[in-house]
């Protein structure tokens, strides 16, 4: 396996020291982009949304960086600092536009996993309003950032649950309101409590957006007390990692009131489909909008390219009768972003 080794910068806060390692960027194995894509979270609910998963991998290689000392940077860590346990917590923040949304469950991607205790070890994730702050210096640099705050909502994830051959679902029992930036926080204290090992993929350096941007990553130090830092100021990597939340379409009302994206996106109707069915859509500006449907395999089976579309309310009719009965995804696609929609054929 291909290797690339970045050095950490050294960072002084608070008192410690990062000690000068080793990270290893690894390419990851197992499922393909197109299958993490149009992974289905529920098969037995409402129609739901993934949302920013296509923004994750247009950034391109999928990667899980390990620390040539033990762990992993995202996920349970080795920090070479014997007064410093390790990283308990990483997270990935999202920029709202509109009204906001529910988040109804996580998929966290799980690259490498080990178990050294009897019984394994279980994820906290939680969803996190970004209206807290963190300020640090590092290498004659001082840093005012923002950071996870106020706790929205919070699952547990047992070992038993946890995935490495495709996503991994931290369901919340209330789906969480969220009207403002927020953040997707996992916490894996209870790792290094049995001194279990996981590591979660991210991008490679390079790869954020201003959705998934550098200043919306962030890695806890564990002094005393813990503080957020930004992954680009201890690591040197513009990178974001592969949490991606699902909204409940029926939940959150993003039919009738709010766009993601900039987009609206509606059930298919009739589903399940017979001889034809009905997309309807919205996009809030102008836009070049495209619409494509793929099988459960990944498959592109159909596209149709709307072109320059003003902003406004628009009805794609798909002839059924051209596919297969079976499960397929319809993804709206909006100047580069994404929607996705899971409907049924069945004549």
């Amino acid at each position: 396996m291909k290797k690339i080794y970045i050095l950490f910068a050294i960072l002084f806060i608070a008192g410690f020291s990062y000690a000068q390692n080793q990270i290893v960027q690894q390419k990851v194995k197992g499922v393909t982009p197109m299958q993490k894509t149009h992974f289905n979270a529920s098969d037995t609910k409402t129609p739901t949304d993934t949302i920013f998963i296509d923004d994750f991998f247009n950034f391109g290689q999928a990667t899980i960086y390990g620390n040539t000392g033990g762990g992993f940077v995202f996920g349970s860590n080795w920090s070479g600092t014997p007064a410093v346990v390790g990283s308990p917590e990483c997270a990935q923040g999202y920029i709202i536009t509109g009204l906001g949304y529910e988040v109804e469950q996580v998929l966290i991607w799980v690259g490498d996993i080990y178990k050294n205790s009897a019984n394994g070890s279980s994820l906290t994730v939680t969803v996190n309003a970004l209206d807290d702050s963190s300020h640090y210096g590092g290498g004659g640099t001082d840093y005012d950032i923002i950071c996870p705050g106020t706790v929205l909502g919070t699952t547990t994830v047992p070992w038993a649950d946890i995935d490495t051959t495709d996503f991994t679902v931290a369901t919340f029992a209330t789906p969480i309101n969220v009207t403002t930036d927020y953040a997707v926080v996992v916490n894996v204290e209870d790792f290094y409590t049995n001194n279990d090992t996981i590591g979660f993929v991210s991008s490679a350096d390079g790869g954020a957006s201003g959705i998934m941007g550098v200043e919306y990553t962030w890695w806890k130090y564990p002094a005393a007390p813990a503080f957020w830092t930004e992954a680009d100021h201890v690591y040197g990597v513009d990178n974001s990692i592969a949490f991606f939340p699902v909204v409940d379409a029926s939940g959150a009302g993003i039919d009738g009131n709010y766009f993601i994206s900039g987009m609206k996106l509606s059930q298919n109707q009739p589903n399940p489909a017979n001889n034809s069915t009905l997309i309807q859509y919205e996009v809030e500006n102008n836009s070049d909008v495209t619409l494509e449907i793929y099988d459960v395999t990944g498959r592109k089976v159909f596209v149709q390219q709307q072109g320059k579309q003003l902003a406004g309310k628009y009805t794609i009719t798909i002839n059924a009768n051209e596919l297969s009965n079976g499960v397929y995804y319809y993804s709206l696609i909006a100047d580069g972003k994404r929607l996705t929609k899971k409907m049924i054929v069945n004549r």
